[in-house]
């Protein structure tokens, strides 16, 4: 009964908060030099990675004509979430690209993938979490590492897992309904406790092209309108197949599923490029395209998918790649869904460069950047004016316009973590934490923990008297003076709210 009203206040907010999805499946970078699942894993690929992210980002947005309804559809072997073969760096290094996404301000829907690998994750190493508990609760286990990880929770915006209708466990119907139905409600009910997030239940193509003729059953190897239902919703892999249409209406008709719960994926490929043996369904990949877009708006869907941003290493075929494998632009395919998404504000320019070293952003202190704050300026009042925090203008280490405020907690959780994991060095009960306002992304960066700051212990905070609401905000101190409330005076940095609306002036 919990989980049926959980499902219900869930599909609401969902509705009422609009949740459209417009992106691609991301598996990997550009550039890369080899091919591989487990390439985050690997240190010469991740170096890649870094090198390129913002140069891909800038790819992605180009690719959806800047939506604002961007989504990355954030492939995860699951294996690599593993503690036991893989410890915390397959975790650490999802936990940085979902960083940079979110902070990009891109939706992330979390693809778990290979849920029928063990924990080993090697081609023969196979693990059946329909029939097997144990294999179950060891698959379960390692998503449940993934979605309780703090630098995870709050960061993604759906759930989904790959289907098991093409595993061996289930093929030639060795899977029923019922079967299906259960997985999928132990899928759900653990990334409701655990993200508070729809769970969209995966299926590939096959799944539709089982609708033939009159479609009067639709099932494959258990997935069904039923087994579907008991999720929140569908990511559903799909082409220019004449049983498209066909099959989403039948299982919007025996589902408990709307047109809005349902995301269709495009699997169209480069199938113009000499390199692929990928074949048009319609005779040009442009015409694959406009027929499947037209499908899609006949059948009252919303949001909608491609797969994906980039599909193989330097030199690759690049089947189904929107991107080019070198990075140098939009393949002809990805050209083409530009026009279909739906166009938003364009981003800021990028800020002047600054030199990082600066703020103390060095290699040492990578793990500070898992770190952060969310609470908005209206919350952050009551923690100044108790002696919480503190906070000031940045002075001679100002950049205007990008970084103007920082702040400085007594005691924050991420301190504490960070020791408690020696990710950081101990600093003799020390749990303070102190970070800077990125004016641009209006969000707060991490800076520096421990005794190193000590700017709140200076002088003990008092509440002053408040400033009249039309004061204009300036920059303020040098850090390196005494520390001083954003209630204090006309003349201090108030940056604008996380929240949109003014911070409040005065108790």
């Amino acid at each position: 009964m919990l989980r049926t009203i959980f499902v219900i206040l869930l599909l609401c907010s969902i509705s009422h908060a609009e949740l459209v999805f417009e992106g691609t499946v991301w598996s990997a970078p550009t550039r890369l030099s080899s091919w591989s699942e487990t390439w985050m894993i690997n240190d010469t690929l991740w170096e890649t990675y870094q090198s390129v992210r913002d140069d891909d980002l800038h790819l992605l947005r180009q690719n959806f004509n800047h939506s604002r309804y961007l989504t990355v559809i954030l492939y995860f072997p699951t294996f690599l979430a593993s503690e036991a073969h893989v410890g915390n760096k397959g975790i650490d290094r999802l936990a940085d690209i979902i960083d940079h996404f979110h902070t990009a301000g891109t939706q992330i829907i979390l693809f778990f993938g290979r849920p029928d690998f063990d924990d080993a994750g090697c081609s023969s190493c196979y693990a059946d979490i329909v029939h097997d508990p144990s294999s179950r609760a060891s698959f379960m286990q390692n998503m449940r590492r993934v979605l309780q990880d703090p630098r995870v929770q709050g960061h993604i915006d759906a759930v989904s897992v790959y289907w098991m209708g093409a595993s061996h466990y289930c093929t030639s119907d060795m899977c029923t309904q019922d079967e299906i139905g259960n997985l999928t409600a132990a899928l759900t009910d653990l990334i409701h406790q655990d993200a508070q997030v729809p769970h969209l239940v995966h299926v590939d193509g096959p799944f539709w092209e089982a609708c033939q003729g009159d479609c009067t059953d639709l099932n494959v190897n258990g997935y069904s309108p039923q087994s579907l239902s008991e999720g929140d919703g569908v990511l559903g892999e799909s082409w220019t197949q004449g049983t498209l249409k066909g099959g989403v209406n039948k299982l919007l008709q025996d589902s408990n599923f709307s047109p809005l719960n349902i995301t269709l994926i495009c699997d169209v490929p480069n199938c113009y490029s000499n390199k692929s043996n990928k074949e048009c369904s319609t005779g040009s990949v442009e015409g694959d395209i406009s027929t499947w877009f037209q499908w899609h708006k006949e059948l009252g869907l919303r949001s909608w998918a491609v797969w994906n941003f980039v599909d193989g290493p330097i030199g690759g075929a690049n089947d189904y790649g929107d991107v080019e494998t070198d990075g140098s632009g939009l393949t002809r395919k990805g050209r083409v869904y530009s026009s279909y998404a739906t166009p938003g504000p364009r981003p800021p320019p990028p800020p002047p460069p600054y030199p990082q070293r600066d703020w103390g952003w060095t290699d040492a202190l990578t793990p500070l950047r898992s770190c952060n704050e969310t609470k908005t300026w209206r919350e952050l009042v009551p923690l100044v004016e108790s002696g919480e925090a503190c906070t000031g203008g940045l002075g001679a280490k100002l950049v205007p316009g990008l970084f103007e405020v920082w702040l400085c907690f007594q005691d924050h959780p991420c301190a504490r973590d960070l020791q408690t994991l020696a990710l950081a060095p101990h600093t003799g009960g020390d749990y303070s934490m102190c970070f800077v306002f990125n004016e641009q992304r209006k969000s707060w960066v991490p800076w520096q923990n421990g005794s190193k700051q000590r700017l709140c212990s200076q002088a003990p905070p008092s509440p002053p008297p408040s400033p009249p609401p039309s004061s204009p905000p300036s920059p303020g101190a040098n850090p390196d003076s005494t520390p001083t409330n954003f209630l204090h005076s006309a003349s201090e940095s108030s940056p604008p709210p996380l929240d949109g609306t003014p911070p409040p002036l005065a108790p």
